[in-house]
């Protein structure tokens, strides 16, 4: 009786992982459309990256248009101030008084700070 019940239960086992595929019920069918769900998520979330690395490629590119077009204006710059001495002296001040309102305004958001921490405490 053992033996028979053993292959009864082998012969049941065997039909289960062999032919499981072949009938198919409610369960399995609800198995693989949710298997078929998740694999449209997947395929979702692959075209959705496709697209962020595109833009990023995209970004990427004019940047470099960007810094060749800003490195062209540089030197366009650098060779018309060495033709033109007076532009030197301009730009050296405009760059002294960009300086100095820099320290100006630093002081006065340094001294500002101070009273505020001073009437908070």
């Amino acid at each position: 009786f053992q033996r028979y019940q053993s292959n009864v239960r082998a012969a049941l086992s065997r039909s289960e992982l062999l032919g499981g595929a072949a009938r198919a019920g409610p369960a399995d069918v609800a198995d693989r459309d949710r298997l078929v769900g998740e694999r449209a998520q997947i395929d979702q979330a692959h075209t959705d990256i496709d697209m962020v690395l595109e833009q990023a490629f995209r970004v990427h590119h004019d940047l470099g248009e960007q810094r060749s077009i800003i490195s062209g204006a540089t030197a366009r710059m650098v060779s018309v101030s060495e033709r033109i001495p007076g532009i030197n002296m301009l730009l050296g001040r405009i760059r002294s008084r960009k300086r100095r309102e820099k320290v100006v305004l630093a002081v006065v958001i340094t001294i500002c700070a101070s009273i505020l921490l001073y009437v908070l405490t």
